[in-house]
């Protein structure tokens, strides 16, 4: 593991700065985003995307949500309405879990739509009105997910 006075070190905010800000400017502009963690177990893709509750420990995900809600403050108007649903899924073993949702079934099954692109059957959607709300959900969802220990996969 690094430490922050390796010449490769990057703090949660640097990799926020260098990834998030520029994917929530292309979501306002109207694009779709998505950061995509893939590795092997280990190699550190929750504490890059989640983080710790720790201060300056905030992964990727949690400052990106507390920026959206403060650029929709911004952008607040007689004209302009937003709307937020949060969706938490994770794919362990190919296998697409609803960590809202731990009822649904084990295998979603992702799906292509003609115009809309990529989605993901039968995964609930949460409407949230604060990044609190957010919080909270990723709290409920962390749950539900696997983890990894030496003697095999278990649920968080």
């Amino acid at each position: 593991m690094l430490q922050a006075d390796d010449p490769n070190f990057a703090s949660q905010s640097r990799v926020y700065e260098d990834i998030g800000i520029e994917m929530l400017e292309h979501a306002f502009d109207g694009y779709n985003v998505c950061i995509f963690a893939y590795g092997q177990t280990g190699a550190g893709k929750s504490y890059t995307m989640m983080g710790r509750n720790d201060p300056g420990e905030a992964g990727i995900i949690p400052q990106l949500c507390e920026d959206l809600f403060n650029k929709m403050d911004d952008y607040a108007n007689e004209d302009t309405t937003f709307s937020v649903e949060v969706s938490y899924m994770e794919i362990y073993c190919e296998h697409v879990r609803d960590l809202l949702n731990p009822k649904t079934k084990n295998n979603l099954r992702v799906r292509e739509h003609p115009l809309l692109g990529p989605y993901v059957e039968d995964l609930s959607k949460l409407a949230v009105t604060s990044f609190e709300d957010i919080n909270a959900l990723i709290e409920q969802g962390n749950k539900t997910r696997y983890v990894l220990h030496d003697n095999g996969p278990t649920l968080y």
